[in-house]
């Protein structure tokens, strides 16, 4: 193993982790050792493309980044968490296996899956009281192209929820409510991504811990814009709303006006 110091702004990354490792241990949960995320987080960030932006952040957003990994129980390795530099900040992003990870947490469900919907694949759902779906992928195509993303989960008792959305669904959702709708996951990964849109709306109607729910918010609130930044538009001047309404009340006046005479 190379023996190369990893720093973040002008400090050794292990040690300012390691001297910080009771904050990190308190926050741990669901077995997350703090030495092993402390160790994971740097081969990451040695590894990344962008560990030379992620070299120039503040120290203690790199704290907090990992310290959330340990609230939440997520490791980060795998694709499950993401160490993205966002100005001179490290945040934590959660891939969809640590949605996955996040619902199969709840007691009531047995297992929770994503897949993508290509063309030539034979996709079937049935609504109603006798539910169907059916999915009989060709295994044929090395894209992340598709015509359709779901995510079902099945619970305890045998009975399944799923959401279904096609692509230009996912495409709206990237446009219209997305931070960074054209960041590298989405033009590299857009299969995880679309995954990831698919889970997170299935969610709403299941049944999740504490954790999950603090750690959906939380990247919720770092991945979307909220409500006000998505109907963000121009301002409309008081006196032309006013002006427009007495035109139209005007206007409906004179209609009623003409039909009486």
């Amino acid at each position: 193993m190379s023996n190369e110091v990893m720093t973040i702004g002008k400090t050794n990354m292990r040690a300012f982790l390691e001297k910080n490792i009771s904050t990190i241990s308190e926050a741990c949960t669901c077995g997350i050792d703090p030495q092993m995320l402390i160790k994971t987080a740097c081969l990451l960030v040695k590894s990344k493309e962008n560990a030379s932006k992620l070299s120039s952040c503040d120290p203690m957003s790199m704290l907090k980044a990992i310290t959330e990994c340990a609230r939440y129980g997520i490791d980060p390795s795998f694709g499950r968490g993401h160490l993205i530099a966002y100005g001179n900040q490290v945040e934590l992003h959660l891939g969809y296996l640590a949605l996955i990870d996040l619902v199969k947490r709840s007691k009531e469900i047995k297992s929770i899956i994503s897949e993508l919907v290509r063309e030539g694949d034979y996709f079937e759902v049935e609504l109603g009281s006798n539910q169907r779906f059916i999915h009989r992928p060709k295994f044929n195509v090395d894209s992340d192209s598709f015509n359709f993303v779901y995510a079902i989960a099945t619970f305890d008792d045998g009975h399944f929820e799923y959401t279904v959305l096609r692509y230009d669904e996912v495409d709206r959702i990237r446009k219209l409510t997305s931070k960074s709708p054209n960041s590298p996951a989405w033009k590299n990964f857009l299969g995880e991504m679309a995954k990831k849109v698919a889970i997170r709306r299935l969610c709403k109607t299941l049944p999740l811990t504490v954790e999950a729910k603090e750690a959906i918010q939380h990247d919720d609130s770092l991945t979307y814009k909220s409500f006000d930044e998505q109907n963000k538009h121009e301002s409309f001047p008081i006196d032309k709303v006013d002006e427009a309404l007495n035109i139209s009340i005007e206007n409906e006046i004179r209609i009623c006006e003409e039909d009486m005479e």
